[in-house]
């Protein structure tokens, strides 16, 4: 079978790919996540702008520091700014493309 994954779901795909190697034929990984810890990072990082923003300073200094958290803190703000991942994500993005 051919494999396409993206972000963590290629951190998946190769491992399944070690386990049945007979089974995958072909891999395509676009934009693959393997070191979730950095991606986290980045994304809480990129987010500060987006705090500013919107006034909610306190949050935006924690987006700031990600790089000084530790792995805990940083998986409490990854989640703290569940409202506003996506745009991170697509914020480079036109919004009217969706």
């Amino acid at each position: 079978m051919g494999v396409i994954a993206h972000s963590f779901g290629a951190y998946i795909a190769v491992e399944y790919a070690n386990r049945y190697p007979d089974v995958v034929e072909r891999m395509v990984l676009e934009c693959p996540t393997f070191d979730t810890v950095e991606s986290f990072r980045s994304v809480v990082q990129k987010a500060e702008p987006l705090y500013r923003q919107s006034g909610q300073n306190q949050t935006a200094e924690r987006c700031k520091d990600a790089y000084s958290l530790s792995v805990s803190e940083l998986g409490e703000v990854f989640n703290e700014i569940s409202d506003k991942r996506d745009l991170v994500y697509l914020r480079t993005l036109n919004p009217d493309f969706f």
